[in-house]
């Protein structure tokens, strides 16, 4: 935990001063949790490895402010699945619930082989399970590029457009948008005052393949939305000539929005914000 890329990723943490934080890809394995002053955690590491694995790999985690405790009752939904976490923050008093799902989809060509078909049918199952009970955001590593194609069907759904910057696609991406269409669930990246960016900035190439996700009837709800590179928040943390920095620094960039919930008996603003990345 003393390593330069686990102290950047806890500098950057505590810089943005996030309220809630989803992590994809926290390579860490068996019973571990990331160690964070001021948050609690709750994760779900990969149950099945390669025997010859050193470390973890994949794995999805949520960081909670830990004073939101004493307003939400903070519970683990679902793990039943690798790589999909659902969190439950139940209001104290209201009894009005959110569920947070964070999402690592491993990309294609990747060792860890997943069916794309089949890892979106078993979220839109949990969807049906879970938006009863209160709003579900989803946001996490897709690994998936949509181009310019809408994610809701034009002429029928009222929905803004969304900015886009990446204009290549990839398999994945359809399998992305035909579960976007059929749960009636659009991306923040885009809009809501968000200045586009790409998501995936690497020698590899640039790309948009991290989303954040909610339902058409939450999307008046969500503002302040931002994709913020990584090089810009190394920048601030003040760490620049104490680390490695071509080893040390974030590929993904960090996505963050403010979501107002709205119950009978007061309006509360609580910001969730994700991190597509390694801790």
């Amino acid at each position: 935990m003393n390593s330069d890329k686990y102290i950047v990723r806890a500098e950057s943490i505590f810089l943005c001063d996030f309220d809630i934080l989803g992590i994809a890809e926290t390579h860490l394995r068996d019973d571990n949790v990331p160690i964070l002053d001021g948050y609690s955690a709750f994760v779900h590491n990969r149950q099945h490895l390669h025997r010859r694995a050193r470390c973890g790999s994949g794995g999805v985690c949520l960081l909670v402010k830990t004073y939101i405790l004493q307003y939400y009752n903070v519970s683990i939904l679902d793990v039943s699945l690798d790589d999909i976490l659902w969190v439950r923050l139940e209001e104290k008093h209201s009894k009005s619930c959110i569920n947070v799902c964070v999402c690592y989809l491993p990309p294609e060509g990747s060792s860890r082989r997943v069916d794309p078909h089949e890892f979106f049918d078993n979220l839109l199952t949990q969807i049906y399970i879970y938006q009863d009970s209160g709003p579900c955001i989803m946001c996490g590593d897709f690994n998936a590029r949509c181009g310019g194609d809408a994610d809701y069907i034009e002429g029928v759904d009222d929905i803004p457009p969304r900015d886009t910057i990446d204009f290549r696609k990839n398999s994945y991406g359809d399998c992305l948008l035909d579960f976007l269409i059929n749960c009636n669930y659009v991306m923040l990246n885009g809009r809501c005052d968000d200045i586009v960016d790409h998501t995936s900035i690497s020698t590899k190439g640039l790309s948009v393949v991290d989303y954040v996700i909610v339902h058409h009837d939450m999307l008046h709800r969500c503002a302040d939305v931002q994709t913020i590179r990584a090089a810009k928040l190394f920048e601030q943390t003040g760490l620049t000539g104490c680390v490695d920095v071509s080893h040390n620094i974030s590929d993904h960039s960090l996505l963050s929005w403010t979501i107002l919930l709205i119950d009978s008996c007061q309006s509360t603003t609580d910001t969730v914000n994700e991190l597509c990345e390694e801790v």
